[in-house]
Parts: structure tokens; C-alpha cells; sequence
């Protein structure tokens, strides 16, 4: 994809409505992402005590959501041409689609860092949410008329 720059728009667009495609679907059946996010913030040793207090509060307060979210969506898991296919499915869960794009922005931020934020931007504002970039470089989403807010941030934001 960034080998040819004068396509980023034309795939951005695509994996867009891709992962809109995938909130589209409900999946009351599977297992919740909240309850996911919460066990590997727990679990893991790299965050310091307020830091990792600080995101299980603000999972706490995220909506509960019944749409499927991939939990690993990025562009090495979509494949072909014209018809793209996502791949990997084990991460997937039920929740709030705002989740499952905060955690590609994460995945993307870490790996092609220069896609992330077009990416992750395209798909907050189609799910409705307002997007605003602090000077750290953290990307804040909020809903028209609601106190929730997600924030999309790297490990050092």
C-alpha cells in the first residue's frame, strides 16, 4: 500500500468501509470485548499503576455494544484484490465498534504508524464520532451530545 502513495486515499477508503461492513453485524453470541480489554490491561506488566488504572476506568465507562468487532483489524489482514477478504479471526468480539478502532489505531500505530491515523480518523468520523488531535498526538472521539469519549494514544501519550 505505501509503496504506491498516490493510491493511500483509494485503499484508506477501502479499509474503511471494510471495517464498517464488519460493525454492520451483530454478534450478541460472542464474548465480550470489554471483558477481553480489561483481563490484558491486568495481565500485562508494562504499565504503571495509575496508567493501567486509568484505562480499566475508562473501559468501565465505554458502552457495552452488541456489534462484532475483529479485534485485530489491519491492512496485513485483509488480502486480494478486487474482492478483499479480512483474515484472523480469533481476537473477535462482541462490543462498541469505537473500541475495535481504537485498538487497530494501536496496532497500526505500533507497525505503519504513517497509515494509523487516516485509518483510524475515516472510521471514528463514519461511526459518527467527532475527531480531534491533542498536540501529543493522541486522537480523542466523541459522539455528538455524549460525555464519553474514547482515546486513541499510543503506550507514550
Amino acid at each position: 500500500m505505501l509503496s504506491n502513495p498516490d493510491e493511500v486515499q483509494q485503499y484508506v477508503e477501502c479499509i474503511v468501509r471494510l471495517h464498517m461492513r464488519v460493525h454492520a453485524l451483530p454478534a450478541v453470541h460472542l464474548a465480550d470485548l470489554k471483558v477481553r480489554l480489561t483481563d490484558n490491561i491486568v495481565a500485562t506488566g508494562v504499565l504503571a499503576e495509575p496508567r493501567r488504572r486509568d484505562l480499566l476506568e475508562g473501559i468501565a465507562r465505554m458502552p457495552d455494544g452488541d456489534r462484532l468487532c475483529h479485534g485485530d483489524f489491519h491492512p496485513m489482514n485483509i488480502l486480494g484484490e478486487p474482492s478483499p477478504v479480512i483474515i484472523d479471526w480469533p481476537d473477535a468480539r462482541r462490543g462498541d465498534p469505537a473500541a475495535d478502532v481504537c485498538r487497530s489505531y494501536l496496532l497500526m500505530k505500533l507497525h505503519a504508524a504513517e497509515i494509523a491515523p487516516p485509518i483510524s480518523t475515516a472510521t471514528a468520523e463514519q461511526l459518527g464520532y467527532r475527531v480531534r488531535l491533542c498536540p501529543a498526538g493522541c486522537h480523542t472521539w466523541q459522539l455528538p451530545g455524549s460525555p464519553s469519549m474514547f482515546l486513541a494514544s499510543s503506550m507514550t501519550c
